[in-house]
């Protein structure tokens, strides 16, 4: 045999471990999402203390390696926890109008796109 392909399915968008996430007020990730995901730098989630995505929202792009993105992923990462133990915090969180401002330039720059307003199904 030259190749075994097992296809077990591909389903990119799904965040399937975001329903058991529970955030500060009690909602799932989830819930708050709203099947719209969004996360500052596609890490840290608002609501969420100390919930660090790795290939979180807006980062499994197609024009450049996610291996890439999952590295400067944990610089972030590793620069939060540096933080948490310089100043003895037990948690982290971004702010909500920290993770919104983030998210509002790529949202509105997508809006003229076929994947926004061309009926265009694809993932990226």
């Amino acid at each position: 045999m030259d190749v075994l392909i097992c296809g077990t399915g591909f389903r990119v968008t799904d965040a399937t471990y975001a329903q058991q996430v529970l955030g500060a007020d009690g909602r799932s990730l989830s819930e708050v999402w709203d099947g719209s995901p969004q996360a500052h730098l596609g890490t840290t989630v608002a609501g969420f203390p100390n919930l660090l995505l790795m290939a979180g929202p807006n980062t499994g792009v197609g024009h450049t390696s996610l291996i890439y993105m999952i590295e400067s992923q944990i610089d972030y990462l590793l620069r939060c926890v540096r933080l948490m133990r310089s100043r003895g915090l037990a948690a982290v969180e971004v702010r909500a109008e920290v993770q919104y401002a983030f998210n509002a330039e790529p949202q509105s720059r997508m809006e003229p796109t076929v994947w926004a307003a061309g009926g265009c199904v694809g993932w990226y």
